[in-house]
């Protein structure tokens, strides 16, 4: 394993950094997140179409990118308007909404990938793809929830990328875990420090 991580390409050691950023500072609710996500996702999906032949996650990544344009542009926008987006819980339908497109979508994703590409892991590939796209936009939003999600997410790409031997996005995927856990405590924090402060307005 370690000769197999001293062979990886600098795309793949760039892509760690970047994305251990990326994820790090959106744990901690920063805007600049997205920066670095941009720059993470963008060289992700070159690897993934490149060397994996994980052809739904690089399409997710290139969704990633447009997605972390878009997520800085929320937060910005949001920030200069003197109100900043506030954190927030899902209700039930909304969780049932997600649950129910990522299923859905996944089957429908992973039917085409298998039907009309090379692409490996076909079915986890494709449903972590589209529950992965919708937890972004759960990020952007600022659903407290989203960090559950991503654990979940995560935890299954671990398998998935050791099983294409992609050793060093494994070491990301467990990084990830771990701040996602960080991410969602810490967004707890802040959702009761502003639950107290609203309370105190009224």
């Amino acid at each position: 394993m370690i000769e197999q991580l001293l062979a990886l390409s600098w795309v793949d050691w760039v892509v760690t950094v970047t994305g251990i950023i990326y994820v790090i500072l959106a744990a901690q609710e920063n805007i600049w997140c997205w920066f670095w996500g941009f720059i993470s996702c963008s060289l992700w999906a070159y690897a993934d179409f490149a060397f994996y032949q994980l052809y739904a996650d690089g399409v997710l990544q290139l969704f990633y990118a447009a997605m972390s344009a878009w997520g800085y542009w929320q937060w910005k926008s949001q920030a200069e308007g003197g109100v900043q987006l506030a954190i927030s819980r899902m209700s039930t339908k909304e969780h049932i909404q997600i649950i129910s497109l990522g299923v859905i979508g996944g089957l429908v994703a992973g039917y085409f990938l298998g039907a009309y590409t090379d692409a490996a892991a076909t079915y986890p590939d494709a449903i972590t793809t589209v529950f992965a796209l919708l937890t972004t936009y759960l990020v952007i939003q600022k659903k407290i929830e989203n960090w559950l999600y991503w654990i979940g997410i995560d935890s299954i790409y671990v398998f998935i990328y050791q099983s294409r031997g992609a050793y060093l996005f494994v070491v990301i995927m467990l990084i990830y875990l771990v701040v996602a856990v960080y991410g969602w405590r810490n967004w707890q924090r802040k959702y009761q420090v502003q639950q107290s402060s609203t309370a105190d307005l009224i």
